[in-house]
């Protein structure tokens, strides 16, 4: 594991507290509580909930810690007497800095092993099927809700669990019908008599994701002949889709949920959509606040780049159900794909990191719907936005509002920095001045009329949330002085510019925004050389954003090595989930 970068401010903070703490109590273990201090401050901050010492022993320790103690992470015998440090408990214990359980390889910060083992236990103990039975009006219907999919044993087997069990964890790559069989799982509670819309709760982790989740389920319901009127009715009633942080009431200011263990959520049932996006701490809450006896749905794919908080919560799931028995179901037909989809086949190769596969399909053999473009080094040229502005062209000519952001929601730019004349930022001021030349309007201060934005921060009473999308029109969409949104049925609403939360612009958005959206295009902008967060994860969520083709501009190098790459989050969670058996 090579350490790309020193530790920070924050990191040397914590490490010269660490050690002033404990200054009365000097021991040989000092030299190692100032490593561990900052390593795990810094660790945590990529997204890890503990060191796993054997796995970083002989890896370079991050600069900046002076005087230098360690140039390489210690094996995890040298590491035995700093366990007996008072720092350090076993986890028997309460206001210790770090905790390493007997046996363990892996050292935490206590407050993200108590948050650890608190998740493993609540999983756990949903982890084993209940033991009921199958109503047979449910089994008849599943018949028809399912069609021909339900002969496949993973659809079986996700029918059986989510009926006898309260979780159900449901993955699966793009188009593989995730969402899909989510909807029609709602309907067979419906016909089992368990449920009332009402006492349902469907989220994701984004304010995007949420509204892509109320999209599909809209979708659904008005192009599925098959449905009777009662169960149409019955989705009509089932509460829109919101964000977790909403859902649960938590407020940022004060750290506390309205809904938690003592107050919790007036609910049977909860899903979650897009799981490869939910951290730890906000599982941990939205845990806290779910009734015990209530179900829950957990949807997503482990592909997909995980949580920018700490935790891997999907990938930790799907790793315990490997154990062979459990809730874990993997959908693995692509409905979005055919077989022999050459984009459908590109995400394959991505996802499973094929990078010698992929170098002779993609650049000798060709495969439909993928592109590729070289593109050199240093900033993009005048022909990259051409081509971009060529692709924004449907929606530069809507006649209105709602036809701007039908054609809106086809094309994107994605990139992997929010910096960088490749990145967000640079893009994004080259863009939006080839626009207002393409559109002959002039643009304001603030930026060019008929400019896409991108929500940054929730804002619960303008009933905005962090990834939604708006537009400033176009002279013939509406006044520029307010700001159109689409709502999750489909209408447009105005919001003054001058009342919107903070905001940027949304012609080109990072990999990370992107999660939970789709669109029938996708450009997808490398950087010239390789960076930490350009990892086989990004490439796999940046190319399945895509429905129909992908075109990559970058450097092939780059590329091939960015494959190679995959994310590991050191965490101790799928241990804690399967039960112990006698």
């Amino acid at each position: 594991m090579v350490q790309e970068d020193g530790f920070g401010e924050l990191e040397l903070q914590f490490s010269r507290w660490a050690q002033a703490r404990y200054a009365d109590r000097a021991s040989n273990g000092d030299r190692l509580l100032r490593l561990a201090a900052a390593s795990l401050v810094y660790f945590a901050r990529r997204g890890h909930l503990c060191a796993d010492l054997s796995r970083i022993a002989g890896t370079p320790v991050p600069s900046g810690l002076v005087p230098s103690v360690f140039s390489e992470y210690p094996p995890l015998p040298a590491w035995e007497s700093f366990f007996g440090h008072p720092s350090v408990s076993d986890g028997s214990g309460t206001g210790d800095l770090f905790v390493r359980e007997p046996g363990s390889p892996r050292l935490y910060l206590e407050r993200l092993w108590r948050m650890e083992t608190r998740v493993g236990q609540a999983l756990a103990e949903r982890w084993e099927e209940d033991g009921r039975t199958i109503p047979p009006p449910v089994v008849e219907r599943s018949s028809g809700l399912f069609g021909p999919e339900s002969v496949t044993p993973a659809l079986s087997m996700a029918v059986q669990r989510a009926l006898n069990s309260r979780l159900l964890v449901l993955t699966g790559g793009p188009g593989t019908g995730k969402t899909s069989a989510t909807v029609r799982l709602l309907l067979l509670f419906f016909h089992a008599g368990i449920l009332l819309p009402g006492r349902i709760r469907l989220s994701a982790p984004t304010g995007k994701a949420a509204q892509r989740l109320g999209e599909s389920l809209a979708h659904f319901h008005k192009s599925s002949s098959f449905l009777s009127a009662e169960e149409k009715a019955f989705l009509e009633a089932i509460p829109q889709p919101t964000t977790v942080h909403r859902m649960i009431g938590f407020n940022p200011r004060t750290g506390h949920s309205e809904h938690d263990a003592e107050n919790p959520l007036k609910a049977d049932l909860v899903v979650v959509d897009e799981m490869s996006m939910m951290e730890l701490p906000l599982f941990d809450r939205l845990l806290s606040g779910t009734p015990a006896g209530a179900k829950m749905i957990l949807v997503g794919d482990p592909g997909q780049l995980s949580s920018v908080g700490p935790g891997s919560v999907l990938d930790d799931l799907v790793l315990a159900g490997k154990t062979g028995s459990g809730p874990v179901v993997r959908l693995e037909r692509s409905w979005r794909f055919p077989e022999d989809s050459g984009i459908g086949r590109f995400a394959r190769m991505v996802g499973n990191g094929e990078s010698r596969v992929l170098e002779k399909a993609l650049w000798e053999q060709g495969m439909p719907g993928v592109e590729w473009v070289d593109l050199g080094e240093g900033a993009p040229p005048v022909l990259f936005f051409d081509k971009v502005l060529d692709e924004y062209e449907p929606y530069r000519l809507s006649g209105n509002a709602e036809a701007a952001f039908e054609a809106l929601s086809v094309f994107r730019v994605l990139a992997v920095h929010r910096e960088g004349e490749r990145g967000v930022a640079g893009l994004s001021r080259r863009l939006e001045r080839y626009w207002s030349h393409r559109t002959g309007v002039l643009a304001r201060k603030d930026g060019p009329l008929g400019r896409p934005i991108l929500i940054l921060e929730n804002d619960g009473g303008l009933d905005l949330a962090n990834g939604d999308i708006g537009i400033v029109p176009l002279p013939g969409w509406g006044d520029p002085e307010y700001a159109l949104f689409r709502s999750g049925s489909g209408t447009v609403r105005r919001i003054p510019l001058s009342l919107l939360p903070a905001h940027g612009p949304a012609f080109c958005m990072t990999v990370h925004k992107s999660q939970g959206s789709e669109y029938d295009t996708v450009f997808l902008i490398l950087p010239h050389e390789l960076s930490p967060v350009l990892t086989r994860e990004l490439l796999y969520t940046a190319v399945t954003r895509a429905r129909r083709r992908v075109v990559l501009f970058g450097n092939r190098g780059v590329f091939l090595s960015a494959i190679e790459r995959r994310t590991v989050r050191f965490s101790g969670l799928s241990g804690r989930v399967v039960p112990s058996r006698p």
